[in-house]
């Protein structure tokens, strides 16, 4: 069960440092937020961290009360929103601010306080966009020690349908007990995706092997992988949206996914990330980074536990 959560706050909006009112992005990453917590009884950190350009902060050390001022306008921001999560259930909420770059920071504060989950907005109304590379998101799903939950400024809070893509590896599993929880928690609908891509057939024809000792092999392999996935899903807590509904696919993995969130509605996609830590992990070379630009709904990403992360 979740007992800490975080997120991200954006409070900068056009020219204004500390705004009054949040971006729809950044309301719906609150909103969900706030809605776990309040489900799972979970504190909540609010961070707020003032990302300004560096000629903005020489000018601000140049006026010594400047600084100050920009922060604690930045506090009261942030203690309203936590008195407003307070008042919709939330237990315990703390606000924080830093400064600096947010990625950075934000993984910071994972880093010392051991959040569960941190959430964060996507400013794409259409699709998680090549992920706008070198953006705060993509830093934090390839830099971020913990779970990062990216919200769609077009989805309202609350899942009814979960998709969690698994390849059966350790940090699948993870996810999968992850979603199985957010979904038991939210009374959604629990999907679970395994892809078969048979990268072996083509190999194997050209061995000379025949057509009839190439299916029993692909009807094992799809015996196999059904038990697996089920074994993967035994012990999941069944909330209002029933026990999980498990799909083999026989397809690429990227395309697995991806139609399977077309066809079944699917408003949350969980993935377990292989990313390497470090220069290694700017490269995308997973499926959870390769489909990045196309995936149309919200999406939670999950790290291994031995991922290391390049933050101090």
């Amino acid at each position: 069960m979740f007992t800490r959560l975080a997120v991200g706050v954006d409070l900068c909006s056009g020219d204004r440092f500390v705004a009054e009112q949040l971006t729809t992005a950044n309301r719906r990453a609150v909103d969900q937020a706030v809605l776990l917590a309040s489900q799972a009884r979970a504190a909540l950190d609010f961070v707020g961290v003032l990302d300004l350009p560096d000629q903005v902060l020489d000018m601000m050390r140049e006026d010594e009360d400047s600084l100050p001022d920009v922060r604690d306008e930045a506090q009261k921001r942030l203690e309203q929103l936590a008195a407003d999560a307070q008042a919709r259930g939330v237990p315990t909420a703390s606000v924080h601010v830093a400064l600096g770059r947010s990625w950075q920071e934000l993984t910071r504060f994972v880093l010392k306080h051991k959040s569960e989950i941190l959430f964060v907005g996507s400013h794409r109304r259409s699709t998680i966009e090549s992920f706008f590379v070198g953006s705060t998101g993509q830093k934090l799903i390839r830099g971020c020690p913990g779970t990062v939950w990216i919200t769609r400024p077009d989805r309202h809070p609350g899942s009814q349908r979960i998709l969690v893509a698994s390849d059966l590896s350790a940090v699948c599993n993870k996810a999968v007990s992850i979603a199985g929880e957010i979904a038991a928690l939210q009374g959604a609908e629990l999907h679970v995706v395994h892809a078969l891509e048979y990268a072996w057939i083509k190999p194997l024809e050209g061995a000379g092997k025949g057509p009839d000792k190439l299916e029993t092999w692909r009807q094992q392999r799809l015996a196999t992988a059904k038990e697996r996935l089920k074994n993967s899903t035994a012990g999941l807590p069944v909330g209002a949206g029933g026990p999980p509904q498990l799909h083999i696919v026989e397809a690429l993995a990227e395309d697995a996914i991806l139609n399977t969130i077309d066809e079944r509605a699917i408003d949350l996609l969980v993935m377990g990330t292989v990313a390497r830590s470090g220069w290694s992990g700017w490269f995308i070379g997973n499926t959870a980074e390769r489909i990045l630009g196309q995936v149309p709904c919200s999406l939670v990403v999950v790290k291994p536990d031995d991922f290391k992360c390049p933050v101090t």
